[in-house]
């Protein structure tokens, strides 16, 4: 297997911890879906430690393990993507494939140098298109964006900017902590006519017919529902 098919392969984990409707994963089901994905980054990344050595790697692994009892599903969610984003490559990703994960805010952002910007936006929420991204869960929106690009492995610092599609995901910031327990999420924001407002964002499944309902993997119907 050479490099490019193994970086395809690794890239292809789905983070699908309860297969079965209605059944959540017990703490015993994510252990062992976490060894078993520890397992297969040691055996088919080619180079898997070289931004984050192989003892960080562990460590953070055997924490998430420990500390699993005390999290809720979006916590252990984000923080699993994390442990893999780490190892710092855009072609190694760990994505909820999972129903809990398929509810989207109604916008889109985007950093300038100026600024986060919303650069699509919902026809529900059309007046904020175009307006600049202040705070987000009552916190400034950089550091909203730090936390978040933080579950997306990049090759370097521009993949990184433009790993933000994770905040529009309800549970993904639910687990960062910036959400309500109902997924709700408060921004503040000035307008394109300069007004500073705050907004609570509902969440929403994509209502496109491309999709599937349930869809809650990625960029691409999150794109297609919000423009």
């Amino acid at each position: 297997m050479n490099r490019s098919q193994s970086l395809a392969a690794l890239a292809s984990i789905w983070l699908a911890l309860a297969p079965t409707a209605g059944l959540a994963a017990t703490v015993a089901d994510w252990r062992a879906d976490l060894d078993t994905l520890v397992k297969d980054v040691e055996l088919i990344h080619p180079n898997a430690f070289s931004k984050t050595g192989r003892l960080a790697f562990l460590q953070q692994a055997e924490a998430l393990k420990a500390d699993l009892p005390g999290l809720t599903e979006e916590q252990r969610t984000v923080r699993a993507m994390r442990l893999i984003a780490a190892i710092g490559d855009g072609h190694s990703q760990l994505e909820p494939d999972n129903p809990a994960f398929a509810l989207w805010y109604p916008i889109r952002l985007y950093q300038f140098s100026d600024g986060y910007f919303i650069t699509a936006a919902h026809t529900s929420v059309a007046d904020l298109a175009g307006a600049q991204v202040l705070e987000i869960g009552d916190r400034p929106v950089a550091e909203a964006a730090r936390d978040a690009r933080s579950l997306v492995g990049a090759d370097n610092p521009f993949g990184a900017k433009e790993a933000l599609h994770t905040l529009s995901d309800a549970g993904l910031m639910q687990g960062l902590g910036y959400a309500t327990a109902d997924g709700a999420l408060r921004i503040k924001v000035r307008l394109t006519n300069g007004k500073v407002v705050e907004r609570l964002l509902a969440p929403r499944r994509t209502d496109d017919k491309r999709y599937d309902k349930d869809d809650a993997t990625g960029t691409l119907t999150l794109m297609r529902e919000i423009t």
